[in-house]
């Protein structure tokens, strides 16, 4: 079990590429705009299909 550990410390960190960081900047902001817009009293369904349409919406207009 040491064994895992250590390695797990000596383990180097990639950055995520670019493709995958600017998605997760897209549904992290589509998050952000849908709680903006409708506050912590909407259902969990609704939050996703908000931010599917926020995400679906912005990509159309890049």
């Amino acid at each position: 079990m040491e064994t895992n550990r250590q390695e797990a410390k000596n383990a180097k960190r990639r950055e995520p590429s670019q493709e995958l960081d600017r998605l997760a900047y897209a549904v992290i902001g589509a998050a952000i705009e849908v709680h903006q817009s409708f506050g912590a009293r909407i259902f969990k369904g609704s939050v996703s299909e908000g931010i599917n349409y926020r995400i679906f919406k912005a990509r159309d207009t890049s």
